[in-house]
């Protein structure tokens, strides 16, 4: 059984929810199959752009631009502008760096 004071503790952690949602959003993106192979093919390679992960997942457009969107709202990806074309790599951030060494063990 916890102590009075490590509830105390516990509860003042989460008080602050704005961490736990953040990471948790990184774990919804990794238990989404189609996040999941974006990012596999992210962490091998250094920018993909979207028709590419079309072609090579068999999804949509709109689908890979959603998932993308998400990814880069959470800070996992980056974006690089190339003429026209908007590239998309793996953030350089430490959340990036987490998703990349579990990724790179699938």
């Amino acid at each position: 059984m916890l102590t009075q004071d490590k509830i105390l503790k516990f509860k003042s952690t989460f008080k602050n929810n704005s961490l736990i949602e953040s990471k948790s959003l990184i774990a919804g993106c990794l238990g989404d199959p189609t996040c999941l192979k974006i990012l596999y093919v992210l962490a091998r390679e250094k920018e993909v752009c979207p028709s590419d992960l079309t072609e090579i997942l068999n999804i949509s457009m709109p689908a890979v631009s959603h998932q993308l969107g998400k990814l880069r709202q959470i800070g996992i990806v980056s974006t690089k502008r190339m003429g026209k074309t908007i590239c998309y790599a793996l953030a350089k951030g430490e959340e990036a760096k987490l998703v990349k060494k579990l990724i790179k063990n699938i």
